[in-house]
């Protein structure tokens, strides 16, 4: 390399590194490349931040850096780069750098294989623990749906004779506990399923509930669920991939207690902060237990102390990649004929949670009326139009039932506040807010979106890149009331 910046030679390997022919390269100037490199994250590595660059500036040698260089075939090759500048001997001066790189295109490729067999092995061992749970899970909604029919025939059999009012809210206060119940096995299991969330800020505790809800019915016709939380810190990873962890654990020490007697057995879980600051989960059994040599090798892939046909082997190898991809530390102690006890250790994340609306309605309950405001309900669903407006009698609605439709609403007039489907049949909610984000800019703090839980990883990716607020169905009146009233907040001063 020239003291400009120009290629004087190369050889033939670091010719196929940049994809060109020598005739192609020589003479040609660093900065060329610039537009085609990038870093290990992705993002541009400009011509002034290459390693021979910066040894023809500096005069020191640099790297190692690893860096991606597009080649002219679109092909995606990278390279550690290193540099080191030439002098001339009797003056000093600098006159050009010579740049070695160390081709390491298939070990990346190799990389990148191995993380996707690797994603895809995750899901596949959380779609079997969803297998093996399945009666469990429909056991646990069919309780609630049961008791939810039988109000409701029975309710319409208690107006028809005209029942006092008393039992009629009753009956209505069991029809509101039941739909609750089977609300809360729905989000687990969509909290549960979703691989593409990005690691943030979670609560340990409400993962930990969460899982002990979906392994609920297989849990409680074998032991008691003791809970010891201590006062932890949220910590860094994301919510389906601990929940696969403490669920594996669960229906682990669930099935090392054999079913019947419930009030001789525990599983219990602890929480608790270590002496060097990591979030420390332990999920205990007074089962049959292992031998310690056993216990030790059960992390190994396809190990299992169950018959065959019971477990694949891969629950707890596939805990300990996800727990080490977090940072964290897992281990196992057991003890044949006492028990066993595994414990987690993560660390504590330096971002704070975000909760989301419509997490926990009954905290909504006691929100004070509001100030009238201008809304507008994108949905394509009649069921939860009409709730809305409902709901929200005392405001001004308008409904829409496509979003093609709520641009035309949008351009006829202004709202306060815009409730918007993510996922609808004709242009989904994330096109509606990027059309309206360049038509009515104003309007763009306004949105609140709202799910179902048919996540496709682009509306995963751009609810987070808005960080607006966001309903989960099935939500209810009281959650509706709670987005209203902080608007209502926001926006009052300003009129």
């Amino acid at each position: 390399m020239r003291a400009d910046g120009s290629i004087e030679r190369a050889n033939a390997e670091a010719l196929s590194v940049l994809g060109m022919h020598l005739d192609e390269a020589t003479n040609r100037y660093v900065a060329d490349w610039s537009p085609q490199t990038i870093w290990e994250d992705g993002s541009p590595c400009t011509a002034e931040e290459y390693p021979v660059t910066r040894a023809l500036v500096t005069g020191e040698p640099q790297g190692p850096d690893t860096i991606g260089i597009r080649r002219p075939d679109g092909e995606l090759s990278w390279a550690v780069f290193n540099a080191v500048p030439v002098r001339d001997p009797d003056s000093g001066e600098i006159t050009g750098a010579v740049a070695t790189f160390l081709d390491i295109t298939e070990r990346k490729r190799a990389e990148a294989t191995e993380r996707e067999l690797q994603s895809r092995l995750i899901i596949a061992d959380r779609m079997a623990s969803i297998g093996t749970l399945a009666a469990a899970v429909a056991h646990e909604i069919n309780n609630p749906l049961t008791y939810v029919l039988t109000s409701l025939q029975l309710l319409e059999v208690d107006l028809v004779r005209g029942i006092h009012a008393d039992d009629v809210r009753g009956r209505l206060r069991d029809v509101e506990d039941g739909l609750a119940r089977i609300r809360n096995v729905a989000r687990d299991l969509n909290a549960f399923s979703h691989d593409d969330e990005a690691d943030t800020a979670v609560d340990v505790h409400a993962i930990i509930e969460s899982s002990l809800r979906i392994a609920g019915g297989e849990l409680k016709y074998r032991a008691r669920i003791e809970r010891d939380y201590g006062a932890v810190p949220p910590v860094h990873g994301n919510r389906s991939r601990l929940g696969q962890v403490f669920l594996n654990l669960l229906v682990n020490a669930g099935h090392a207690i054999g079913a019947g007697k419930v009030h001789e057995n525990a599983v219990t879980v602890r929480t608790r902060l270590t002496d060097d600051g990591q979030v420390e989960v332990s999920i205990s059994d007074t089962g049959c237990g292992v031998d310690p040599q056993i216990a030790e090798r059960l992390f190994d892939a396809f190990v299992t102390t169950k018959p065959i046909g019971h477990g694949t082997g891969l629950g707890l190898f596939i805990c300990r990649r996800i727990v080490d991809g977090l940072g964290g530390r897992i281990a196992i102690d057991s003890t044949p004929g006492l028990g066993t006890t595994v414990r987690v250790q993560l660390p504590p994340s330096d971002e704070k949670l975000s909760l989301a609306v419509g997490s926990d309605p009954a905290i909504y309950l006691d929100t004070e009326p509001t100030p009238s405001l201008r809304v507008l309900v994108i949905d394509d669903e009649p069921g939860i139009l009409d709730m809305f407006e409902r709901a929200l009698s005392h405001h001004q609605v308008t409904l829409a039932t496509s979003g093609r439709q709520a641009l035309h609403e949008l351009e006829e007039r202004e709202f306060d506040l815009v409730f918007c489907d993510l996922i609808m049949s004709d242009i989904t909610g994330m096109e509606v807010f990027e059309t309206a984000s360049e038509r009515w800019p104003e309007v763009v703090d306004r949105f609140v979106f709202i799910t179902g839980g048919a996540f496709t990883p682009r509306a995963q990716r751009f609810v987070e890149a808005q960080g607006s607020a966001l309903l989960h169905k099935p939500f209810g009146e009281p959650d509706v009331q709670h987005v209203v009233a902080k608007r209502a907040a926001r926006l009052m001063p300003a009129r």
